[in-house]
């Protein structure tokens, strides 16, 4: 499902190409990032070095999670260049191909990792739920968690 700019719930196959264009002077660069090749228990803290210098906003999201989409939609307003958005999923939760099609709207990071290494990540933080964020200073220091939207 997608969630447009006014709240509206659509599916995908609904989506004409006008709906996944952004506006020139509204666009921010989309990142698709190599996966770090290191251990589970290890890949929040390899992407967390890697984009230290400025505070991070981790997002564990979905494709078909509506209040994910929602959510992303509304921050994508709201973003600054102060902050690195870095935004992670996975093989279950997002299929490639609807993944690389919804991110062209994402401006940030982006992350596609295996079913086993997101969920992991989710269980070394005791939830299973999705909006999923991490809030980390600039320096790298883990601030804050929060599960759900936060529209």
């Amino acid at each position: 499902l997608y969630v447009d700019e006014e709240g509206k719930i659509f599916t995908y196959e609904d989506r004409t190409p006008l709906d996944i264009e952004t506006k020139e002077e509204n666009k921010r660069p989309v990142y698709i990032e190599e996966v770090p090749d290191v251990p589970n228990d290890s890949l929040i803290s390899a992407i967390v070095e890697k984009h230290k210098g400025k505070p991070i906003v981790i997002d564990l999201w979905g494709v078909y999670c509506i209040p994910c989409m929602k959510e992303i939609s509304i921050k994508e307003k709201n973003k600054t260049d102060d902050v690195n958005y870095i935004y992670i999923t996975c093989t279950a939760n997002s299929p490639q191909n609807k993944w690389e099609e919804t991110i062209k709207d994402i401006s940030g990071y982006h992350y596609y990792i295996s079913t086993d290494a997101f969920y992991s990540i989710l269980e070394s933080y005791q939830t299973s739920s999705i909006s999923f964020k991490l809030y980390y200073s600039a320096d790298g220091t883990l601030e804050r968690t929060h599960v759900g939207a936060e529209y």
